[in-house]
C-alpha cells in the first residue's frame, strides 16, 4: 500500500465522531481528511488519489446516502463505511447497493471500525488501480478515428479483413491500412491483445 497510500475522507457533522475516526485511521498509518459538511467535501474532492469514505447518514444539508449516490453518478466509486444511529434496513440496503462495504450502527466498538477501515483502505487501492487502467484504455480508444474504431470492432468480433471491407464498403487494402494504424495507436501486436482491450474497456467507451 506504500506506493499508493489511500486517503480516508470522513464526513460527519459530529466533531467528536470526526476526531474518533481520525485517531483510529491515523493509528493504521492512513492519511485522513475530515469534513463537517458534504458540500465542503465535494468542493475539495478531486478523485485523483486512492481513497475511501466514512460518512454519517443523518446530516443537515445532505444525507450520507445522497452524498454516496451523487459520487456514483459522477463515476467515483469509493469504498464507503456508513454510520447510522438507527440502523434502518432500507437505508442499509440502499447504501450497500451504492457500494458501501459496511453499514455500522452507533455506538460501535473501535475494533469494529479499525477492521472496516483496513478493508476499505485495501479496496481503495484496488479500485484506484482498476479505474486508472480503464481510463488509460478509454483514452486510447478515444484517439481512434471513426473508421479505425469500426475496423477494430470488426476484428474484435472475429471478422477477417475481407469481411470488414464488405461490411464497411471499403477495399480490403484500405482495411489493412486502418488495421495497421489502430494497432499501432493501441500499442498491440496481436488480435488477442486487441480483443483484451475491447473487452476490458469501460462501457462508456465509443
Amino acid at each position: 500500500m506504500a506506493d499508493a497510500q489511500p486517503i480516508v475522507y470522513v464526513v460527519d457533522d459530529d466533531e467528536s465522531m470526526l476526531n474518533t475516526v481520525r485517531c483510529l485511521a491515523e493509528s493504521l498509518g492512513l492519511p485522513v481528511k475530515t469534513y463537517s459538511s458534504p458540500r465542503t467535501f465535494l468542493s475539495e474532492f478531486d478523485g485523483q488519489h486512492p481513497a475511501c469514505l466514512v460518512l454519517d447518514v443523518q446530516m443537515p444539508e445532505m444525507s450520507g446516502l445522497e452524498l454516496q449516490e451523487l459520487l456514483v453518478t459522477r463515476g467515483m466509486h469509493l469504498p464507503t463505511i456508513v454510520f447510522t444511529a438507527h440502523g434502518e434496513v432500507p437505508g442499509a440496503v440502499r447504501a450497500m447497493r451504492t457500494g458501501a462495504i459496511d453499514y455500522i450502527q452507533k455506538p460501535f466498538s473501535n475494533q469494529t471500525l479499525l477492521t472496516r477501515l483496513r478493508q476499505a483502505a485495501q479496496r481503495a487501492v484496488l479500485v484506484h488501480q482498476q479505474t486508472s487502467a480503464q481510463n488509460e484504455i478509454l483514452a486510447l480508444l478515444r484517439a481512434l478515428s471513426k473508421r479505425e474504431d469500426q475496423v477494430m470492432r470488426g476484428l474484435a468480433d472475429g471478422l477477417a479483413n475481407k469481411q470488414i471491407a464488405a461490411q464497411l464498403g471499403l477495399s480490403e487494402k484500405t482495411v489493412e491500412v486502418y488495421r495497421s494504424r489502430l494497432m499501432k495507436k493501441l500499442g498491440v501486436h496481436t488480435i488477442a491483445e486487441l480483443v483484451r482491450i475491447v473487452l476490458s474497456a469501460p462501457r462508456t467507451a465509443p
